[in-house]
């Protein structure tokens, strides 16, 4: 089977919308177990708390996610698979969130404006359908990474003379790593 990999933006897939998933088969199974591996394994800086199939070059409407605020600090890791994940009710209570990305490696930014509380409805690795609230860490994860699977990416919330200042950055940052040979 495939082994998909981490791209970085600019790649042409993280500025695609990604398709519904109309049955789970052994190939969104695989595409599950590799998003999770790279999420946990991280870009080489750090690790992650979500990830996006555009992130794995893939098209299917399926995340992946571990929040510390999901779990007890203390209990086992408990990973939160989410395919065709939709918002269907969000807060009118909004809170800026200093927000990263595996697929922008080296830079943050923020504040990236999101709702404080969300409903989402999703469908689980077993095909089984989902509703539920969430908020703080946990609704913002879900956000961003919902705004992947449509092509959208954080650095687009922020005005225009904090994106361009952003990107400076991140394409400083770029140079610096090809210099390093990495």
């Amino acid at each position: 089977m495939k082994t998909y990999r981490l791209v970085s933006y600019p790649h042409p897939a993280l500025r695609k919308k990604a398709q519904p998933v109309t049955e789970i088969t052994d190939e969104i199974q695989h595409l599950i177990q590799e998003m999770l591996r790279i999420m946990y394994e991280g870009n080489g800086e750090s690790t992650g708390i979500g990830l996006a199939a555009n992130q794995v070059n893939s098209l299917h409407r399926v995340i992946v996610m571990d929040t510390p605020q999901y779990r007890d600090e203390n209990a086992p890791m408990e990973k939160r698979i989410m395919i065709n994940p939709e918002i269907v009710w969000a807060s009118e209570e909004m809170m800026d969130c200093h927000e990263g990305c595996l697929s922008v490696p080296h830079v943050s930014g923020g504040p990236v404006p999101r709702h404080a509380r969300i409903r989402v409805k999703y469908m689980d690795e077993h095909g089984k359908t989902h509703e539920e609230e969430a908020d703080q860490l946990f609704a913002n994860c879900i956000q961003h990474e919902i705004d992947h699977l449509n092509g959208v990416m954080y650095f687009d919330y922020l005005p225009k003379g904090k994106r361009m200042s952003f990107m400076r950055k991140y394409e400083k940052a770029q140079r610096e790593e090809k210099k390093a040979g990495n």
